[in-house]
């Protein structure tokens, strides 16, 4: 982005830690243009108002957009609320100092010193600080101490504001910011609850779904009480095993005499608003001005409703990690790791559509530049074998992506530091050993078998750099990646089948035998056994319990597979939380897109739908037991399939062709329905 007329602007001082800075920008208009694009650059954040009116909220990095609707003619405003964290925090390290930079051509507008500039009064806290996830410092706002209402507005006069300090040229930057959240406009908050204990009231709002938001409390109150703002992700317990907790951001407001309204400098994410007062507080109402990442979703399914609440609920879990802005959870001190990405690309491939790629390409792209923020500190470097193996599969979120786009330039950035990877360890007698020195990171998974596991996902691994190499123009290593996957796959029923299981050991891992079938490893007179193994352990936490139902619908039980979802889910199905938590029987996160694999399972598993390669997408017809509908995204449209009666109804309005399967019979189905028999003649009865 070209910012060769602007300047990096702040007001005095610039290297401030927890810093917020106001801007206003008055111009005059004879005529309004149709398009008005203002590009603009904050460290660390930026909320951007054009005449009073939110544009984007808390968005990071460099960004645009087309304002031409918000102007008028005669007096406008732009406005820009900023704040510069200055502290690292979980893989975040901050600029050495502050700034904003602003460019239109549209308008004729740079930022330099006709900018004008206010530092409102505000601080830290202080303890308890948020976790690292949140930049660690809380929100201190003063009523009595220049709090401002309609600072944006034309009509806003005050000698506060002075002219901006210029701190340097700008230039064309690569700061990019691909991802980012839109303003999604304001609510009324409609459900709040008020109790009373002693002298202090608690009003609790509940938000209906999980949001990230800026809060917005009209309230009357005789001056000085302090009133305390947070959400149900405030405080979070750590993982299984551990005591520690996490705390989230606190917005803590001073007030003054009267009537006034506070609007929180920082954003919240939950589902539910706490609002803490003393009695000599009265809170009138409360709005929240919601942001969001764009992500629409695609994906519907008509049929059980249990199903569809889970569904629901995997949507909401994914939103709140995008939201979140790293894919992985909102309230646990750590960014995102490679098992976390696989899980929620799986299941978003199918949820959204396109808007959602973007967020993915980006992960993957820092993943490769040793910039997602996660526990390695390079591509690798410091994740779970397990995690780092399954990322690598045709089961990860790099084939994810690539199959639902033909995108190859996250292949071709990744296929080095993978086959870096995979040549790293040793195959031996078609044996994958442990790598010596692999940090033992959480293991997502919980597994048992890890030997097995490890073996089945560094087969699709390979399998995947295979299937990759003219997509990644990458040929130096096929050849020995080719000789150990047919070792593996050569020597795998000698090491691993035991009568009626796979197994390393003496031990029958569910997980394990899911990774097999997935694998492509197991035989056709190998389905009956597995599917004992996979009915009768229930050991597999949410990172690998979608593997386990897809498998079984991948070896021919699509109605055991649907069962075993709605078993080992019901608990979450029943209850009343919007999200899925990250284990089934411990605390850990409360949101975590770790657990958001049914809905891949369920599509891929019970109804045999699936992306196989770039671009392609497959309907395998299965032995549903319900009558379903589903819709879910595929190239420029869709793919419609129902289950009804004796017949399946397949529309294909995704621009491309589909691949329709029965009994190893293949139809290529263009643009268009078709109607096919639901059971063949080859179907048992019994089985039907």
């Amino acid at each position: 982005m070209d910012f060769c007329n602007g300047k990096w602007i702040w007001a005095e001082e610039n290297t401030r830690s927890c810093d917020r800075v106001i801007f206003r920008r008055a111009f005059s208009l004879d005529k309004p243009p149709k398009t008005a694009t203002v590009t603009f650059c904050a460290r660390d954040t930026a909320s951007f108002y054009v005449n009073g009116k939110p544009v984007a909220l808390g968005v990071t990095g460099c960004v645009s957009y087309d304002v031409a609707k918000y102007l008028n003619k005669g007096e406008n405003v732009l406005g820009f609320d900023c704040l510069y964290y200055g502290a690292a925090a979980n893989g975040y390290e901050p600029p050495e100092w502050s700034g904003l930079i602003v460019a239109s051509d549209a308008l004729g507008i740079y930022s330099d010193e006709q900018f004008s500039v206010y530092r409102p009064y505000w601080q830290d806290d202080g303890d308890p600080h948020p976790s690292g996830r949140y930049y660690g410092f809380n929100s201190y706002v003063d009523g009595n101490r220049g709090e401002l209402g309609g600072v944006f507005d034309v009509s806003y006069g005050s000698t506060l504001f002075a002219p901006a300090t210029e701190y340097g040229a700008g230039g064309e930057t690569e700061e990019s910011a691909p991802v980012n959240r839109v303003y999604d406009g304001a609510t009324k908050v409609k459900k709040m609850t008020k109790t009373t204990e002693g002298v202090t009231v608690t009003y609790v709002c509940d938000l209906g779904e999980e949001k990230a938001f800026y809060p917005v409390i009209e309230l009357v109150a005789m001056g000085t009480e302090r009133v305390e703002i947070r959400s149900d992700r405030y405080v979070a317990h750590g993982g299984w095993g551990s005591e520690q907790t996490y705390n989230g951001v606190r917005g803590v407001y001073i007030c003054r005499n009267g009537t006034q309204e506070y609007f929180s400098p920082v954003p919240l994410y939950g589902s539910v608003l706490v609002i803490t007062a003393p009695a000599t507080v009265n809170i009138r109402t409360v709005d929240l001005h919601v942001t969001r990442y764009p992500a629409k979703r695609a994906l519907w399914i008509d049929g059980d409703d249990r199903i569809r609440v889970l569904v629901d609920k995997c949507d909401n879990t994914m939103r709140a990690c995008m939201d979140g802005g790293i894919i992985d959870n909102t309230d646990r001190d750590r960014g995102c790791d490679l098992f976390a990405l696989s899980t929620f690309a799986r299941s978003a491939v199918y949820t959204y559509d396109d808007s959602v790629m973007p967020l993915l390409r980006d992960a993957l792209l820092k993943v490769a530049a040793g910039e997602l923020k996660n526990y390695a500190g390079g591509p690798f470097g410091a994740e779970h074998p397990v995690s780092t193996l399954l990322f690598c599969s045709q089961l990860g979120a790099v084939a994810s992506y690539w199959y639902r786009t033909g995108d190859s330039a996250p292949v071709k950035e990744l296929y080095p530091a993978m086959s870096d990877y995979l040549l790293g360890w040793t195959v031996e007698d078609g044996r994958v050993l442990p790598r010596r020195g692999d940090a033992k990171r959480a293991d997502a998974g919980y597994n048992v078998d890890e030997e097995l596991i490890t073996a089945c996902l560094y087969y699709s691994a390979a399998k995947f750099l295979l299937e990759t190499v003219e997509a990644a123009e990458v040929f130096e290593f096929p050849d020995e990646i080719s000789r150990r996957a047919n070792a593996i796959e050569n020597g795998f029923a000698r090491n691993y089948w035991h009568e009626s299981y796979f197994s390393s050991g003496e031990v029958c891992d569910e997980r394990a035998n899911a990774l097999v079938v997935l694998a492509g490893l197991s035989e056709a007179e190998d389905a009956a056994p597995v599917k004992k193994a996979l009915c009768s352990c229930y050991n597999a936490s949410p990172a690998f319990e979608g593997f386990v139902a897809e498998a079984l619908g991948r070896a021919g039980f699509a109605k055991e597979a649907k069962e075993r979802i709605v078993r080992r889910y019901l608990g979450w199905i029943e209850n009343e939380n919007t999200v899925l938590p990250e284990y089934f029987y411990h605390e850990g996160s409360k949101c975590s897109s770790l657990s958001v694999s049914p809905a891949a399972a369920y599509l891929s598993g019970v109804l045999g739908i699936r992306y196989t390669g770039p671009r392609r997408l497959t309907v395998t017809l299965t032995q549903t037991p319900d009558d379903v509908r589903v819709e879910l995204p595929a190239g420029n449209g869709g793919v419609k399939v129902q289950y009804k009666g004796d017949t399946v109804l397949i529309e294909n309005n995704s621009g491309r062709e589909i691949e329709v399967l029965q009994n190893g019979t293949s139809t290529v189905l263009p643009k268009g329905k078709c109607k096919l028999p639901r059971y063949s003649a080859e179907t048992n009865t019994e089985t039907k």
